[in-house]
């Protein structure tokens, strides 16, 4: 869920998600995603623009278990219909 800070999508948001498009079929950690855009990491306004993008359902987002030491890390994808996102 966006914070108050993110209300609509900005430029910024659409080059998050050309980025993700970049990578279509797979999907990005928040460091990988940062690399896309020429970053060393997501600053707390990029994932605002994520959640924004997801609650519009332009990008998937999805939790895995086990990465780090609060014990998941966010992956985001975009996906053609007919490719398995498990």
């Amino acid at each position: 869920m966006p914070s108050e800070k993110a209300k609509r999508i900005t430029a910024h948001g659409i080059k998050l998600r050309d980025a993700i498009e970049s990578r279509r079929n797979h999907w990005l950690t928040r460091k990988d995603l940062a690399s896309l855009i020429g970053k060393k990491r997501l600053t707390p306004y990029d994932i605002d623009m994520l959640a924004l993008l997801a609650e519009n359902a332009q990008i998937r987002v999805k939790q895995e278990d086990g990465y780090s030491r609060e014990g998941y890390r966010w992956v985001y994808g975009i996906f053609d219909e007919n490719i398995p996102t498990d």
